[in-house]
């Protein structure tokens, strides 16, 4: 419907500002208030934003409304239609545009010569044990989106405990992280260490404990 509202009762199409034959008090996609004022009604989204949960507010409680579209956002315009029925029988139809930007700030492919970290673009942590020798990882990024920047961060000099970041900025300016945990080959993870000791400590105090209990038998026992 042009102008984004059309009276099916009345034949009536209004193609401005929202006028008070309108009987929505207010409409949410995703939690987040929609400008009601204007027709059509407009929304804009992220390029993560796959989906729309639409809320539609009615000026009386007796209204019912019907919401078809939103369970999918593809990139650019999505045209939802929102059907009103007041309790007198009137129909009322909006139109509601959802862009979804087509700015993506994923990779759509990360791989690491000789190591296999089975990459996925919606992971955004991997961890992988490297040689003793190794200081620099040989990387091969590719942007979902042509127009995104990627930079790598910490991909020298790499120690045991050393994060490699791969940063994608989109064209609307979110930037995602991706982070490469490395270990080094030759190296004991701290954690282990620790709970080696925890173990040989109770260990010890068991032993110790049995020794004392025997000695303190022996003693009862004379």
């Amino acid at each position: 419907v042009q102008g984004g509202i059309k009276d099916n009762t009345q034949g009536n199409s209004s193609n401005g500002v929202v006028s008070n034959q309108v009987v929505l008090s207010y409409l949410r996609v995703n939690g987040n208030n929609v400008d009601i004022r204007t027709l059509p009604f407009r929304y804009s989204v992220g390029y993560n934003v796959t989906s729309a949960n639409i809320e539609v507010g009615l000026s009386s409680k007796k209204s019912v409304s019907k919401v078809y579209g939103g369970k999918v956002l593809l990139p650019g315009d999505n045209n939802i239609t929102i059907i009103v029925t007041t309790s007198n029988g009137k129909t009322y139809t909006y139109t509601l545009i959802i862009t979804r930007s087509n700015a993506s700030d994923y990779l759509s492919d990360l791989k690491i010569k000789q190591y296999d970290i089975n990459f996925v673009k919606t992971k955004q942590e991997y961890t992988i044990k490297i040689g003793k020798n190794v200081e620099k990882l040989d990387l091969s990024v590719k942007a979902e989106d042509k127009n995104a920047k990627v930079n790598i961060k910490g991909n020298n000099n790499l120690k045991n405990g050393s994060k490699v970041y791969v940063e994608v900025k989109s064209q609307d300016g979110r930037v995602r992280v991706y982070t490469i945990n490395i270990q080094k080959s030759g190296y004991v993870d701290l954690k282990v260490i620790a709970i080696i000791i925890m173990i040989l400590i109770i260990i010890l105090g068991v032993i110790k404990y049995i020794q004392e209990k025997r000695k303190y038998d022996q003693k009862d026992s004379e």
